[in-house]
C-alpha cells in the first residue's frame, strides 16, 4: 500500500506469518497517525501544535501532545549532546 503524506510519498509492504491483517485497518491506523503528527508538528499550518508553541512569548508554557514532547525531547538532547552547537531555539 501507498499514499501520500507531508508533502511526499509513503510505501509499505508487510507481512504477517500468524494471520492477515486487513489493509484497511492498517491504512486507517496509518492514516490516524499521520493526521496525528501533522496537526502536532506541521509548521505551514497556524493552528498546530509547534506553531502555537513558536508564536508563544518567552517563558510562557503550552501542554504539547506526545509526538512534540517526544521530537522536542530528542533536540534537546542533541543539544546538549553538541554542547549548544545544535541550537532548537534556531
Amino acid at each position: 500500500m501507498d499514499g501520500e503524506v507531508f508533502g511526499t510519498n509513503w510505501s509499505l509492504v508487510y507481512v504477517d506469518q500468524r494471520e492477515t491483517v486487513p489493509a484497511k485497518l492498517v491504512r486507517d491506523h496509518l492514516s490516524g497517525v499521520f493526521e496525528s503528527v501533522n496537526a502536532s508538528m506541521n509548521h505551514y499550518d497556524p493552528l498546530s501544535s509547534i506553531s502555537r508553541f513558536n508564536d508563544l512569548p518567552a517563558n510562557v508554557s503550552q501542554k504539547v501532545d506526545s509526538h512534540f514532547a517526544h521530537v522536542l525531547s530528542a533536540a534537546f538532547y542533541v543539544g546538549s549532546l553538541s554542547f549548544g552547537a545544535y541550537d532548537v531555539t534556531v
